[in-house]
Protein backbone atom coordinates (compact mmCIF):
# COMPACT_ATOMS: atom_id res chain seq x y z
CA UNK A 1 0.00 0.00 0.00
CA UNK A 2 1.44 2.90 -1.02
CA UNK A 3 1.21 6.01 1.24
CA UNK A 4 0.73 10.06 1.09
CA UNK A 5 3.63 12.43 2.60
CA UNK A 6 1.01 13.56 5.04
CA UNK A 7 0.80 9.99 6.76
CA UNK A 8 4.69 9.39 6.92
CA UNK A 9 5.73 12.24 9.89
CA UNK A 10 9.09 10.92 9.53
CA UNK A 11 9.67 12.70 5.84
CA UNK A 12 10.63 16.43 6.27
CA UNK A 13 10.17 19.27 3.81
CA UNK A 14 13.56 20.52 2.72
CA UNK A 15 14.14 24.34 4.07
CA UNK A 16 14.44 26.85 1.26
CA UNK A 17 18.17 27.08 1.96
CA UNK A 18 19.81 23.87 2.81
CA UNK A 19 22.76 23.83 4.74
CA UNK A 20 24.17 20.37 4.74
CA UNK A 21 26.50 19.17 7.76
CA UNK A 22 29.87 18.79 5.74
CA UNK A 23 31.23 16.16 9.42
CA UNK A 24 30.91 13.04 7.04
CA UNK A 25 32.43 10.14 8.14
CA UNK A 26 33.56 9.26 4.43
CA UNK A 27 33.74 10.96 1.12
CA UNK A 28 30.63 10.70 -1.10
CA UNK A 29 31.09 10.18 -5.20
CA UNK A 30 28.20 12.03 -7.45
CA UNK A 31 26.56 9.66 -9.71
CA UNK A 32 23.82 8.54 -11.74
CA UNK A 33 20.75 6.16 -12.32
CA UNK A 34 20.30 3.05 -10.70
CA UNK A 35 17.48 0.71 -9.91
CA UNK A 36 15.66 -0.08 -6.86
CA UNK A 37 13.06 -2.21 -5.02
CA UNK A 38 12.35 -1.09 -1.40
CA UNK A 39 10.61 -3.77 0.51
CA UNK A 40 8.63 -4.72 4.01
CA UNK A 41 6.02 -3.78 5.80
CA UNK A 42 2.73 -1.09 4.13
CA UNK A 43 6.02 -0.73 1.38
CA UNK A 44 4.53 -1.11 -2.54
CA UNK A 45 7.76 -3.44 -4.10
CA UNK A 46 8.65 -2.89 -7.13
CA UNK A 47 11.60 -2.37 -9.30
CA UNK A 48 12.13 1.38 -10.02
CA UNK A 49 14.60 4.24 -10.94
CA UNK A 50 16.54 6.49 -8.89
CA UNK A 51 19.05 8.84 -9.51
CA UNK A 52 22.04 7.77 -7.31
CA UNK A 53 23.31 11.65 -5.74
CA UNK A 54 26.48 10.32 -4.10
CA UNK A 55 27.73 7.45 -3.01
CA UNK A 56 30.58 5.60 0.28
CA UNK A 57 31.45 2.60 1.19
CA UNK A 58 28.58 2.34 3.73
CA UNK A 59 26.27 4.56 2.61
CA UNK A 60 24.05 5.98 -0.70
CA UNK A 61 21.99 9.01 -1.55
CA UNK A 62 19.40 8.81 -3.86
CA UNK A 63 16.72 10.79 -5.44
CA UNK A 64 13.73 8.60 -5.50
CA UNK A 65 10.20 9.56 -6.70
CA UNK A 66 8.03 8.60 -3.52
CA UNK A 67 8.95 8.66 0.32
CA UNK A 68 10.85 5.85 2.35
CA UNK A 69 10.15 5.71 6.00
CA UNK A 70 13.66 5.87 7.84
CA UNK A 71 14.69 2.11 9.07
CA UNK A 72 12.49 0.66 5.25
CA UNK A 73 14.99 -1.37 3.78
CA UNK A 74 15.64 -1.25 -0.27
CA UNK A 75 17.57 -3.49 -2.69
CA UNK A 76 19.47 -1.82 -5.65
CA UNK A 77 20.28 -3.89 -8.33
CA UNK A 78 23.93 -4.45 -8.62
CA UNK A 79 26.53 -6.43 -11.31
CA UNK A 80 28.75 -7.87 -8.33
CA UNK A 81 30.52 -10.99 -9.72
CA UNK A 82 26.72 -11.67 -10.72
CA UNK A 83 23.64 -9.92 -10.43
CA UNK A 84 23.10 -9.09 -6.81
CA UNK A 85 20.56 -6.69 -4.34
CA UNK A 86 22.61 -5.10 -2.32
CA UNK A 87 20.91 -4.24 0.53
CA UNK A 88 20.73 -0.67 2.46
CA UNK A 89 18.70 1.04 5.07
CA UNK A 90 16.80 4.22 5.28
CA UNK A 91 18.48 6.77 7.30
CA UNK A 92 16.70 9.64 6.28
CA UNK A 93 14.28 10.92 3.48
CA UNK A 94 13.82 15.03 2.81
CA UNK A 95 11.06 16.20 0.16
CA UNK A 96 12.46 17.77 -2.22
CA UNK A 97 11.36 20.15 -5.32
CA UNK A 98 12.39 17.02 -7.75
CA UNK A 99 11.20 14.14 -5.66
CA UNK A 100 12.77 12.67 -2.20
CA UNK A 101 16.06 12.68 -1.03
CA UNK A 102 17.33 9.66 0.69
CA UNK A 103 20.27 9.04 2.92
CA UNK A 104 21.10 5.36 3.27
CA UNK A 105 23.32 2.94 5.26
CA UNK A 106 24.70 -0.39 3.41
CA UNK A 107 23.18 -3.73 5.60
CA UNK A 108 24.38 -6.42 3.25
CA UNK A 109 24.10 -8.16 0.30
CA UNK A 110 21.50 -10.84 -1.41
CA UNK A 111 23.06 -13.12 -4.41
CA UNK A 112 25.20 -15.93 -5.15
CA UNK A 113 27.97 -17.29 -2.03
CA UNK A 114 30.49 -15.06 -3.93
CA UNK A 115 28.57 -12.09 -4.12
CA UNK A 116 26.87 -12.35 -0.25
CA UNK A 117 30.78 -11.69 0.89
CA UNK A 118 31.24 -9.06 -0.99
CA UNK A 119 33.18 -6.34 0.73
CA UNK A 120 31.99 -2.68 1.05
CA UNK A 121 35.40 -1.70 -1.18
CA UNK A 122 34.06 -3.98 -3.85
CA UNK A 123 30.10 -2.60 -3.44
CA UNK A 124 31.49 1.13 -3.72
CA UNK A 125 33.58 0.16 -6.94
CA UNK A 126 30.47 -1.88 -8.42
CA UNK A 127 28.35 1.17 -7.30
CA UNK A 128 30.75 3.33 -10.03
CA UNK A 129 31.20 1.33 -12.64
CA UNK A 130 27.22 1.03 -13.41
Amino acid sequence: MQRKNDDIPDVKPAPAAVNYDERRIEPRVPHRAIIVMPFGDEVESRFEEAEMLDCSLHGIGLLIRRPLRPRTRFFVKLRLTKLALVIYEVKHCTQTDDGYRVGADLKGVSGSDTDREASAEAILTALLKS
